[in-house]
């Protein structure tokens, strides 16, 4: 499913409607429905068919073949932070350790706004601990900013084959960094997951959660 075919399905509701002697219910006639279709280009990419979520248990099997490696707890906070703030590569591509406040409850993140916003609006998302350490996105990212020394600027860097943490990971390489994890833990057509899995990942399980659209677009 891509945004093109969402957009044509659109057009076909709102020239139904308009032959009919009724108003269009789509899109600028109706600030709802306007706001869920810029929240599903936010979700899905604006040329970009639909990945398959990585819900929490496909990133389970993912992190249960995991070493203790460098390159391992990136890849774990990559994944768990990801899924947990319902972030798209460009947002964990640009997460600095100055938009992190620790508190209390988890840790709070600052987040520039969508592509899709003109403003780009800055908003917040707190990230709570997990049930279990193995799957915390807190316990994840503390780990990670410990093992490779990061104190200030990007948080997800490169990493080399030899442990050397280097400059800030580019989009692509999320991209490619999940669909090796997805091979190396068999999921079932790993080259269908890809940077927009872990988005979809929150929202599928939200979802099964019981959590309206209203709820979920928050995040």
């Amino acid at each position: 499913l891509k945004i093109a075919t969402i957009n044509r399905r659109i057009a076909s509701i709102s020239k139904a409607h308009k032959t009919a002697g009724f108003n269009s219910p789509t899109l600028h006639s109706q600030p709802e429905v306007y706001l869920a279709w810029q929240w599903l280009r936010h979700v899905l990419g604006s040329s970009k068919a639909l990945r398959k979520p990585l819900t929490p248990d496909r990133i389970a099997k993912i992190l249960a073949v995991q070493d203790d490696s460098v390159i391992a707890a990136r890849n774990r906070a990559l994944l768990l932070v990801g899924l947990a703030g319902a972030l798209g590569r460009s947002e964990l591509c640009a997460m600095k350790v100055e938009h992190l406040e620790w508190n209390q409850y988890g840790i709070s993140v600052r987040i520039p706004g969508p592509k899709y916003q003109i403003d780009r609006r800055e908003r917040e998302i707190v990230l709570i601990p997990g049930i279990r350490q193995q799957t915390c996105p807190i316990h994840a990212l503390k780990s990670w900013l410990s093992i490779s020394r990061i104190t200030t600027g990007y948080v997800f860097r490169r990493v080399s084959r030899y442990g050397s943490v280097g400059n800030a990971l580019g989009e692509h390489s999320v991209t490619m960094i999940i669909k090796d994890l997805a091979k190396r833990a068999h999921l079932d057509d790993p080259d269908a997951y890809g940077a927009h899995s872990l988005r979809a990942g929150f929202v599928t399980a939200a979802s099964s959660n019981g959590a309206s659209l209203r709820q979920i677009m928050v995040q």
